[in-house]
């Protein structure tokens, strides 16, 4: 229990730190803003928790520092942001739900040939 209070704590305090980064997001040009927008939407469709803040936090600001450096929002990103999104999302280690689903399955398979080898 107290656990899941600490994890639900952390939780808070990242999603605050990101509400207040908002304003950061606010000041982007529009084709930054944009594309973090569509990132942000995608990376919390396939993220199964908390994990995925940083990762967004981290990726406005570099994009901050990109626009104040008069670079495109595509030399950030390249031409797939979804595979860039893809690489942050296993450099960062964001648990996903496609993650998840492995893992289970994984566990599964384990589960049943530990069990297999033990009877012979």
């Amino acid at each position: 229990m107290e656990r899941m209070i600490k994890s639900l704590q952390k939780m808070m305090r990242e999603k605050a730190e990101y509400k207040a980064n908002r304003a950061l997001m606010d000041s982007l040009p529009d084709d930054y803003r944009f594309v973090f927008l569509e990132i942000e939407k995608y990376m919390f469709s396939i993220a199964v928790d908390e994990s995925v803040m940083p990762v967004l936090m981290n990726t406005l600001e570099s994009f901050a520092v990109a626009s104040s450096d008069g670079r495109s929002v595509l030399s950030i990103t390249g031409e797939d942001a979804g595979m860039f999104c893809d690489n942050l999302i296993k450099n960062f280690r964001v648990n996903t739900w496609p993650g998840r689903q492995r893992e289970k399955l994984n566990q599964a398979i384990r589960k049943k040939f530990m069990a297999h080898r033990e009877k012979h």
